[in-house]
């Protein structure tokens, strides 16, 4: 599912999908009501235009009054990597 939503907001696809689903992807990608606390989506951090991680040293952390210790990785590729 992720591979699928970052291909669609990509405009690369190569799995079959319907703009429904696209809308769907861009829907939850953007929702800053997601987070815990919310205010912060996913876009916060992976950034589209930086191959969807955090051009920033540091990532902010979701509570605004705690810094992050770590950069947000890419979203790219996560298939690619065994766990």
């Amino acid at each position: 599912m992720l591979r699928l939503l970052i291909s669609l907001l990509c405009g690369v696809t190569t799995i079959q999908a319907t703009p429904d689903l696209a809308e769907i992807g861009r829907s939850v990608f953007t929702d800053k009501n997601l987070s815990n606390p919310p205010g912060q989506s996913c876009m916060t951090c992976h950034k589209p235009n930086h191959a969807f991680a955090d051009p920033r040293r540091i990532s902010p952390g979701a509570v605004p009054s705690f810094s992050g210790n770590r950069n947000a990785p890419s979203v790219m590729y996560p298939d690619d990597f065994q766990n």
